[in-house]
């Protein structure tokens, strides 16, 4: 086996590993995405999903956020919708980020 098998794979059970999240701290405290585990990418694509049934225009960044509307996009964060998702598992979870996009996009 090598290397990167060793390293990701557990070739003695026969499954799989599952990426996690990856994460860091920027300067200021905020908690920094750069790999985002398979439900957490799920989950920004049902957000997505929501805010283009909504008529919004919205496309995921590189981090857990979405920038939403046109050529002055607004970045919406996701950590606190995730969090409460993760916890109650509420589809009012996707409501609520389509109404703090609105939010935003008025101030």
């Amino acid at each position: 086996m090598g290397f990167l098998g060793w390293l990701f794979g557990r070739k003695e059970q026969g499954l799989r590993a599952v990426p996690g999240a990856t994460a860091y701290a920027d300067m200021r405290g905020k908690v920094v995405y750069s790999t985002l585990d398979p439900w957490m990418q799920q989950f920004m694509g049902r957000c997505i999903g929501a805010l283009k049934k909504a008529g919004m225009r919205a496309k995921g960044t590189g981090q857990f956020s979405i920038l939403v509307g046109d050529e002055e996009s607004v970045e919406l964060g996701l950590d606190d919708f995730w969090e409460e998702f993760r916890k109650t598992q509420d589809e009012a979870v996707f409501r609520r980020v389509v109404e703090a996009a609105r939010t935003m996009m008025k101030k």
